[in-house]
Formats: structure tokens, sequence, C-alpha cells
């Protein structure tokens, strides 16, 4: 995480000269496609969100649907394989991961995973990434007859080379979960139009995946956080990457003390290790801080997380993953935006309710500039109030209860 600024920047710079050569190498040389054994075999490709893979299971569902007899894979980086793991779609050893905390782990991985390549022999491959070079190379070695993902035709920028054989034009004005959509139905595409892909997609209800929840676990998150009064799981901390999604630690310590207050709300606090800080900033500086749990770090795997989420009455969260995870539950869920859009890119299920300025700037992460933004300062997500934050949250207590 670490390296994020460092992999953006060779991926634009080193990115673009490799996705040239490869390019001409296509071309004029070598097309880079192996034989392939018996039966279908697709990969997916989707490396560095990890609430992506939830946004992007009703597009593999699709895929599936149409090739029920295939073998399907699916490559991430290491630290997302939980993500993956939940949407019980993919055989353990067939999730392939690559470390993204070092360049030598990185490299390291993508020799071996050069090796997996050979011996796999995919026969498709869909990239799930939007213009990232680097998962352009990856789909290219793969070597597979369909290799499918975003192109930018006649727009400006965005460049990746030509490595595509299905290029499936990105659509800025609709769900992120739609244009995973389009990529599924240029799978079964053997007319090659210009852009693809060429169908409606509107109608198709996007659903997420049906989590199997372990009815003890829950009872015990139950036992624990929510016999005294409404139990609300808070989510303070979006991490290093991308800190313009964060709402704010003052603002967190605010609704908090409204929580607590007014209907002596527990507050269970969820996140990594690198939120530890911020975790104990909150707990450090909040009027009852006997209220606060403090779960940072203890929920290790993400269907922990689900459980809690599930058990707790109401979950605030930062625009990260577990917003997306929590999809999964029947917990209402208000995830904030701000940077990024929910029209684009809000979780799919329909216990979520975005908390959303609509700023004439936002959003400003988008997939043109590669989530770089020009802004030093969300004023988006300031433009929230914490009373207001405080008063849906009540609201949506008294209306559940109901």
């Amino acid at each position: 995480m670490r390296y994020i600024s460092l992999y953006r920047f060779l991926d634009f710079y080193i990115g673009i000269i490799f996705c040239f050569i490869l390019t001409v190498f296509r071309y004029f040389a070598h097309p880079l496609r192996r034989s392939s054994r018996n039966g279908e075999r697709i990969l997916f490709i989707e490396l560095s969100e990890m609430g992506s893979t939830i946004l992007a299971y009703p597009a593999i569902k699709a895929v599936l649907a149409e090739r029920p007899g295939a073998e399907v894979y699916f490559l991430t980086f290491a630290r997302n394989r939980s993500g993956v793991e939940i949407l019980d779609l993919f055989d353990g050893e067939h999730i392939l991961t690559m470390r993204d905390d070092t360049l030598v782990g990185l490299f390291t991985d993508f020799l071996r995973l050069l090796g997996s390549y050979r011996r796999i022999r995919f026969t498709a491959c869909v990239d799930l990434e939007l213009f990232s070079r680097f998962s352009a190379m990856l789909t290219y070695f793969s070597g597979a007859g369909r290799r499918v993902g975003f192109h930018n035709y006649t727009g400006e920028g965005l460049y990746r080379g030509d490595l595509l054989t299905h290029k499936v034009l990105y659509n800025p004005h609709i769900h992120i979960s739609r244009n995973f959509l389009a990529l599924a139905g240029a799978t079964t595409v053997d007319e090659m139009e210009r852009p693809l892909f060429k169908a409606a997609l509107g109608d198709i209800v996007l659903q997420p995946p049906i989590m199997p929840f372990d009815y003890s676990q829950l009872a015990d998150y139950r036992a624990r956080f929510c016999s005294d009064g409404p139990c609300v799981v808070v989510n303070p901390d979006s991490g290093p990457a991308l800190p313009l999604r964060n709402w704010g630690i003052e603002r967190y310590i605010e609704v908090i003390d409204l929580l607590v207050a007014k209907i002596d709300a527990t507050v269970v606090l969820v996140g990594t290790d690198i939120s530890a800080a911020s975790a104990a900033e909150i707990v450090g500086r909040v009027a009852r801080p006997k209220k606060i749990q403090n779960m940072i770090g203890e929920t290790e795997t993400i269907r922990d997380l689900i459980h809690l989420i599930e058990a707790a009455d109401l979950f605030l969260t930062n625009d990260s993953g577990p917003g997306h995870f929590a999809v999964l539950t029947d917990t209402p869920t208000f995830v904030f935006f701000g940077p990024e859009t929910p029209a684009l890119y809000g979780p799919i299920g329909e216990n979520c309710r975005p908390l959303y300025s609509g700023y004439a700037c936002s959003p400003c992460l988008t997939a043109a500039n590669h989530r770089q933004s020009a802004c030093t300062r969300s004023r988006c997500l300031e433009a929230i109030t914490p009373r207001a934050v405080a008063h849906q949250l009540e609201a949506a207590l008294s209306s559940d209860s109901v």
C-alpha cells in the first residue's frame, strides 16, 4: 500500500512504453496465443479494489451461466484474496494472487504467474480493471484467444496498447456493475463490431451474492455488543490509498457522541490494523468511551466482519471495501460519497443508503485520472454534517423497528 504512488508512476510511464512494445510485437512478430487443451478456462483479473469483487459478481455469474462447464479463475493482489473467497465461485487453487507490498514480491510473483499461465492455458481472460496498463499486459500474457477489457476507442488518453481481442467501450454514465456486465456480454460475441458491447443492460437486476451465516457467531456478537441498546458498527478510516474518501475523525467523534447521548448506542469500531491510530484517537476523545468497543484489527477475515455487521443495527462507513461487503447483510448501511459518486460506484444491495452532497466537482476520482484528484480537501464530505448523519441513523432505527 505504501508503494501506491510509485505503482501509479510505473503504470503510466513504464506501462505505456511496454504496452506499445507488446502491441508492435503482436502485430509484426507473434500474437502470443498458446495451443489449448480441451475445455474452457476463463480468468478474471481485478487487482486493486477489494469491494470491486462484489460489484463484479453479477458479471461473473453471467459468464458462468453462458458457459456452465468452464473452469473459472480469479487473479488479484494477495491482500484481497479473502474478498474473492467470499463470492464462493472459485475453488481455492483457482484464486491466483500477487503480492504488492514490495516491488521484489510483485516481480517475483509476476514471473511465477507466467508459469501458471503456461500450465493452465486459458481460453478467455476478462480484465475488470479500469485502464490499468499492468492488467492489460497480464491479460495479454495469459495467451487466451479471447481477451476482453475496457477500451477508449476515439477518446484521448488512457492508452494501453492494442492487446485485447474484445474491446468494450467504458461508459462513464452507467454504474460500474453494468460496465462489468458489458464485459461479460462481450465474451460471447464473435462478430467484431465497433465499439462493443451493443446490447441493453438496464433491465438486468444487480443481485449481490447470498451469504450463508454462522448463527452461533451472530449470537455471540449480539450478546457482546447489542444487549444494551442499539449497536452501530463504524468504519472510520478508508486507509492511506485514497485519503480523500475519509469523512474525518473530528466528524466521526461528533456523530458518535450524538448517537450515544440520544439513543444510548453502543458503537463498535472496525477496520484493519492501519486504522489503529484513528480508533485510538476516537476512543480517547469521545465523551463516553465506555460505550465504544474497539474491534480494529480483530475481525480477522471478511467473513468475521460481515457477521459483525449483520449482528448490528446499523453500519456507518467511508466509501471502501466494507461498504460493498455489507450488501451481504440485512443491516441498513450508510456510506459516505463525495470524491466518487454512488451513481457509478455505490454498493448494489438494497440496504445501502448513500450519504452524498452532490457537489459540482464530484466525482473527481474517475477512471480517466486513475483515481488521482487535484483536490486536497474533501469539502464535499465536510458538507455532510454529523447532526444530519445522526438524524438519518436515528430515523433508520425508528423505521426498522416498526
